[in-house]
């Protein structure tokens, strides 16, 4: 093959070129030289350059794809992120879910829903609904032999949109927590559609909102969340509502390592080798929603305490979390049960169970795990409760990679009912996009050619295989 030079004359390109180490075998050049000529074209030059290169050079899908991937890897994200942010379909969808939301809600709280069932190992529980935090701004010892209702809200694209660190992200070579954190710290997101009404709704009815979130539990993030969700109208807002990244339900074994005075200014290595040696007790921490100075150290801590382990402590404290630790106002002895869940991402619910797996494990755990038990409690209304025990899990029932051998055995059925809703619309980022590499382009390539080549969907769909 006669490969064509790369003739620069002044900064225009005259000649289609290959890449450069395969120019230098073909010109007298040395490769820096042939560099320094590229260097120096403007933009507008240099895409037309590399656009005459693919052009001539034939490229095949595959390695248009690699080359998408070395120029910008978050492309098949760019997408996403403008439907989530600027559709109406992603707009409604959000709103029409939070009403859903508020239906399961009330149906919550009619008596049926303290009825003992034959297959519950629990008591009968009985709620107290009767206060309305949103004008007490305080929350009160539950009534004699009754616990307070809570609703376990995630925050990022639940009850907060990250459209400018989102947009940020995919312009600037990907997400970086150092971003998100300055930004969440001045409180200037929106609200996904229909979340502050929601939760004012509940608030004002009886149920108490958690925030359940992977946003790290520094003070200055804290700060901000807080006075974002006080700007968008939420009525009531408590420091101990917030079960963040870095929250710690049970008492660290070597709590004197772990003072803000020792951590304040730890590396982010530092704090990964402090979390590694960091263990936990089964005692209670008397304040589990304590921030940190170090968002760091927050981030670190936290990768080791899930989501379903903060929503399990929360519900396991039989004798109540102290309130009044941090507001004096608030009770000493709150005790809670989680009766609704919220999120945008099939990991905020049992992330002990689905963090990790691949889509089609997923799915399988939604549809056929819980011989549809989970599957009801994301219907209209929801249904009886469920619990992720990993807590219970002894060695044995691990294998050698550390994962659970036999999972099933691990979903607790509850004495009531619960409800859980899906926020729609985030295709950005989440649980489903981990085998993808949270997207990166070439892997969303090779799974759209794997979707292309499926046979079966060049066939009839049939009652036992309905979905693929």
């Amino acid at each position: 093959m006669k490969f064509k030079k790369l003739i620069l004359t002044g900064s225009t390109v005259l000649a289609g070129a290959l890449p450069f180490t395969m120019i230098a075998c073909n010109n007298s050049k040395p490769d820096q030289d042939i560099n320094a000529q590229f260097a120096s074209l403007s933009n507008d030059e240099k895409k037309r350059f590399i656009t005459d290169a693919i052009s001539e050079f034939e490229l095949e899908n595959d390695a248009k794809a690699d080359l998408i991937n070395t120029i910008l890897k978050d492309a098949g994200t760019y997408g996403a992120v403008i439907w989530y942010i600027k559709s109406v379909e992603s707009y409604l969808g959000k709103v029409q879910a939070y009403e859903q939301a508020k239906f399961g809600l009330d149906n919550l709280r009619k008596p049926a829903d303290t009825v003992s069932t034959p297959e519950s190992t629990d008591s009968i529980v009985q709620f107290d609904w009767s206060q309305n935090f949103n004008t007490a701004q305080k929350v009160d010892d539950p009534a004699s032999d009754k616990v307070i209702p809570v609703v376990f809200m995630d925050i990022d694209e639940t009850v907060l949109q990250n459209d400018y660190t989102e947009a940020y992200a995919m312009l600037n070579g990907g997400f970086k927590t150092e971003v998100k954190e300055t930004f969440d710290a001045k409180g200037f997101r929106r609200e996904v559609p229909g979340a502050v009404d929601f939760i004012n709704y509940t608030q004002e009815h009886g149920a108490l909102v958690m925030y359940n979130s992977d946003t790290n539990l520094s003070k200055t993030t804290l700060e901000g969340i807080k006075k974002n969700l006080k700007a968008l109208g939420v009525k009531y807002v408590a420091d101990f509502q917030f079960w963040m990244r870095g929250a710690m339900p049970y008492t660290p074994k070597n709590a004197a390592d772990l003072t803000d005075e020792k951590t304040k200014n730890l590396s982010a290595d530092e704090a990964k080798a402090l979390a590694k040696n960091t263990t936990f007790t089964k005692e209670f921490n008397k304040t589990p929603w304590k921030a940190w100075e170090n968002w760091k150290v927050a981030e670190a801590i936290g990768r080791s305490i899930y989501k379903n382990d903060r929503m399990n402590a929360v519900d396991n404290n039989t004798n109540g979390w102290d309130f009044n630790q941090t507001d004096n106002k608030s009770g000493k002895n709150v005790k809670l049960k989680v009766v609704m869940k919220i999120g945008d991402n099939f990991n905020d619910f049992f992330d002990r169970r689905t963090k990790g797996l691949s889509n089609e494990d997923r799915k399988k755990v939604y549809l056929e795990e819980t011989n549809g038990a989970l599957m009801k409690l994301f219907a209209l209304g929801g249904s009886k409760g469920l619990s992720f025990d990993y807590e219970s899990a002894q060695k044995d029932d691990f294998d050698d990679k550390n994962k659970l051998k036999d999972p099933k055995k691990f979903w607790k059925n509850l004495s009531y009912n619960q409800a859980y809703v899906m926020i729609p619309g985030n295709a950005e980022y989440g649980g489903w996009a981990e085998p993808y590499g949270y997207g990166e382009f070439k892997k969303f390539y090779e799974a759209m050619k794997k979707i292309a080549e499926t046979p079966d969907y060049q066939k009839a769909p049939t009652d036992n295989k309905p979905i693929l």
